[in-house]
């Protein structure tokens, strides 16, 4: 913590240690008498902490209290070149502000300094701006789910609406037990009576005159499969997605989200 002493800052022996533990990890690294210090991230879709590869790469130099263009100081700066390639911050009380954050010119990772103060061998991120990180095995799970989507498309002759802004997975019907594609689509709610914007409409999706609203049948037993089970129940193929608008990016996190709740729920082991 920075503390005010007759009008200047000081530095707490804390965050000095902390500081002088992450440095001296990085020059042992650069100069090769130790291994690459390792940075946990938190995926964006199973929530597991991995290790950020892309941080840094080639670094040459290791500074502190460094001045980037903006005028603020960083407590490390990775160089490479007399390059700023990344910088660290260490929070002992003090987190990185939203001023600063957006003034810091460059990636940057924000380290808990007591955990570093733990010798901990992995640091995790507790603030960065840095691409939000969706690891290894969650992008093999989505290699998983399209193959599955692919198959049971297949079997039973539903179209994924590829090209569209539906949101498709795959669900066991709750009646006849069969696999079946199910759809949703950008801002759709609950029991939606409105007609889906885009056509064609999937074919197992109908209006249901009973019920007065737009859902999804079982192609083999013509059965609804409830909005509620698939979008507020955790076994349902859409629970927790957000689904917000037609954008691709939109459209590529529903898919990471889908792929994962789909491999949670054993829809991948067959």
């Amino acid at each position: 913590m920075d503390s005010e002493v007759f009008g200047y800052k000081s530095e707490s022996v804390e965050h000095m240690a902390a500081k002088e533990a992450v440095s001296f990890a990085f020059q042992e690294w650069i100069e090769e008498r130790g291994s690459k210090p390792l940075i946990h991230r938190k995926c964006k879709i199973c929530l597991d902490f991995r290790e950020e590869k892309n941080f840094f790469s080639k670094i040459d130099v290791i500074e502190k209290e460094y001045r980037i263009t903006s005028g603020h100081r960083v407590d490390i700066a990775l160089l490479n070149k007399e390059q700023l390639q990344a910088a660290i911050e260490i929070k002992i009380t003090s987190p990185v502000n939203d001023t600063k954050a957006t003034k810091l010119l460059c990636p940057f990772i924000e380290l808990d300094g007591m955990e570093v103060l733990k010798g901990s061998e992995v640091w995790t991120s507790i603030n960065d701006n840095l691409p939000e990180l969706i690891c290894e095995k969650c992008e093999e799970t989505l290699i998983k789910f399209n193959d599955k989507l692919r198959q049971v498309s297949k079997k039973t002759g539903v179209n994924l609406m590829s090209g569209t802004y539906y949101r498709c997975a795959v669900q066991k019907c709750w009646k006849c037990d069969e696999e079946i594609i199910v759809f949703t689509w950008p801002n759709e709610g609950l029991w939606e009576s409105d007609s889906p914007l885009e056509e064609p409409i999937p074919k197992t999706v109908k209006f249901i005159e009973k019920m007065g609203y737009w859902g999804n049948v079982c192609p083999f037993c013509n059965s609804l499969q409830g909005d509620f089970f698939l979008k507020m129940e955790e076994e349902g193929a859409f629970f927790s997605l957000r689904c917000e608008d037609e954008s691709p990016e939109s459209f590529q996190d529903d898919l990471l989200n889908m792929a994962h709740i789909a491999d949670l729920n054993g829809i991948l082991n067959g």
